[in-house]
């Protein structure tokens, strides 16, 4: 059950990354979302200049694709070796229980077919 839980909040994880926009944290004086309200500051003394790194949004798409794949790509490895380690025993095994009873059986065949 939580691997589907898991599973299913990781598609909706990447779906969420690939299709929306990312959150740029606008906010104050009136700017939001894609909107960034400008405004004059009063102030007698000089500011320290400032930089801006700014891409374009298919960067951000691009990675967010990238991490998509590295992904799918990374689970299937992941699920295969969980296959691997949960079938090692054997998939089905019977209880101790059944084990016991089928291998009396057995022993009893066996010696009754010694005795024929």
């Amino acid at each position: 059950f939580y691997t589907l839980a898991f599973l299913i909040c990781l598609a909706f994880a990447v779906y969420g990354g690939l299709v929306s926009s990312p959150d740029m944290q606008v906010q104050g004086a009136g700017s939001y979302g894609r909107h960034l309200a400008w405004f004059s500051p009063r102030s007698s003394g000089e500011f320290e200049s400032a930089w801006l790194l700014s891409t374009s949004i298919w960067v951000w798409r691009i990675m967010m694709l990238l991490w998509a794949l590295w992904l799918a790509l990374s689970l299937l490895s992941w699920l295969k070796w969980a296959w691997q380690q949960a079938s090692a025993q054997g998939l089905w095994q019977q209880s101790k229980k059944k084990k016991r009873e089928t291998s009396e059986a057995e022993g009893a065949q066996a010696s009754s077919e010694k005795k024929v």
